[in-house]
């Protein structure tokens, strides 16, 4: 079974996957490893997976840890300061 197979059998299942009792899923699951030769646990995983993006835009951004100047230039070999990308930060 290629790769596009086990997505489509995939899509099929999932939406009865998410809906059944207990003893449905592990009889969903038990067919499905036993058709794409995968891992139960594996299977357990990609059945439940949802994909949640949001957009860049309401993303949280990390903030910046440096507020100073940056400054191109060799200052030597100073350990002390603190360098970006190999620019001084001051």
């Amino acid at each position: 079974m290629d790769i596009n197979a086990k997505q489509q059998y995939m899509k099929t299942l999932r939406e009865e996957y998410l809906k059944a009792n207990k003893k449905g899923k592990t009889a969903i699951l038990d067919e499905y490893c036993k058709r794409t030769k995968e891992e139960r646990k594996y299977a357990i995983k990609k059945f439940r997976y949802k994909v949640k993006l949001k957009n860049p835009e309401e993303r949280k951004h990390r903030p910046n840890m440096y507020k100073g100047d940056v400054i191109d230039g060799e200052w030597g070999q100073d350990p002390f300061l603190p360098r970006i990308n190999n620019k001084w930060v001051l």
